[in-house]
């Protein structure tokens, strides 16, 4: 498996006066695994982590306790990985994903208005962007913000929380997904078709 380079830089600088070096971390480290930064199976170690914002390896290793009980990440010994998914459980995960989705739409359909509808259609008109330049990563995180707006116009705190934790785990496991040919297209032609079951 490929080893994360422990004196890679950020992407773009973080603020660490903004928040606590901890949160700093998480949210670097999680937005490195969501948008493909860090794949499927890379290994990396606690020190890496904690060179991306300058930080101790007390902070490194809460962040990845965190992200090993959101099921992201796994441990290895003395290492850490992306977490890979057996076809079992992407068949497992995504039969979770369609439920929570179509329950999600239907609740939404008794509460959004015309600015909402307009909303979830800039969002698919982003992501026809998106897929047109083959940008897989930002695709993937435009198609997770669509999807938890339905759940958030569903008006249900708990079908929101049970979204929010199913579609990191999808992320991960539709970035690879996506990126084959095809991919992008007949996810876009889902979205079209939902956008219109709520019109």
């Amino acid at each position: 498996m490929q080893m994360m380079n422990p004196d890679i830089a950020p992407d773009e600088k973080l603020e660490a006066a903004r928040l606590p070096p901890s949160a700093l971390l998480y949210e670097s480290v999680r937005g490195r695994l969501l948008t493909n930064t860090l794949a499927l199976g890379d290994r990396f170690y606690e020190s890496d982590l904690a060179s991306l914002i300058n930080v101790s390896r007390t902070p490194a290793r809460e962040i990845l306790i965190r992200l090993s009980a959101e099921g992201l990440v796994t441990r290895n010994g003395r290492s850490y990985s992306v977490r890979e998914f057996s076809i079992d459980e992407i068949g497992k995960l995504y039969l979770i994903r369609e439920a929570l989705e179509c329950l999600a739409a239907r609740c939404a359909i008794e509460n959004l208005d015309d600015a909402d509808l307009s909303r979830l259609g800039a969002l698919v008109a982003a992501m026809d962007h998106e897929a047109s330049t083959g940008n897989v990563s930002a695709f993937n995180l435009l198609d997770c913000q669509f999807h938890n707006a339905i759940a958030s116009l569903s008006q249900n705190v708990f079908l929101v929380e049970a979204m929010s934790a199913m579609q990191s785990k999808a992320m991960l496991i539709r970035n690879r997904q996506l990126s084959r040919p095809q991919g992008l297209r007949y996810a876009q032609t889902d979205h079209t078709r939902i956008l219109d079951a709520l019109a």
